[in-house]
């Protein structure tokens, strides 16, 4: 069992499309979406900054799914998933100023041995995944919890807001 989180593509943009290192101007943060660009960056920059990374690291995660499928000696469970969308409609302070849809977007890939379709549903959300897993492939019973996403601003990080209705999950 492996987790490796990667904070790529995420600002500051430390690769270009072919995965040299840049080297951000700037005071170095983890900052999203308007509290980047207010700083650090326009819009058209942001954009540029994360199809750039993101077209480095989607090669990179490519070549290391080769390696792992060409070297495993039984068939593996891959799961490739994404923390949040991109941010650059994402406003901190404000559930109605992001853009909902791209910052829920997310990468939810699969690789699930045996039979299709696995149980899987359009709109599985993440809190779903090792219950289906663990279902699936160790016995368990675990019940699936409503498929729901949630937003809250920097200032007030614990009161959720459900955004489910404003990104189109069921």
């Amino acid at each position: 069992f492996v987790v490796a989180h990667t904070v790529a593509p995420h600002p500051p943009f430390v690769f270009d499309a072919q995965g040299n290192y840049l080297y951000p101007e700037g005071i170095y943060g983890l900052w999203d979406g308007d509290a980047f660009i207010k700083q650090e960056a326009t819009l058209e920059e942001y954009l540029a900054g994360y199809t750039a990374e993101l077209t480095y690291i989607n090669r990179r995660v490519e070549a290391m799914l080769d390696e792992l499928l060409a070297r495993s000696t039984r068939p593996p469970v891959i799961i490739l998933q994404a923390d949040h969308g991109p941010g650059s409609q994402l406003d901190w302070d404000s559930a109605e100023d992001t853009n909902m849809t791209e910052r829920m977007s997310i990468l939810n890939a699969y690789l699930l041995p045996g039979e299709e379709p696995a149980g899987l549903y359009e709109g599985i959300t993440p809190v779903n995944t090792f219950r289906l897993i663990l279902n699936r492939y160790f016995g368990t019973e675990l019940e699936l919890l409503d498929d729901r996403s949630y937003f809250s601003t920097w200032k007030r990080p614990y009161r959720f807001i459900d955004v489910t209705d404003r990104i189109g999950s069921k």
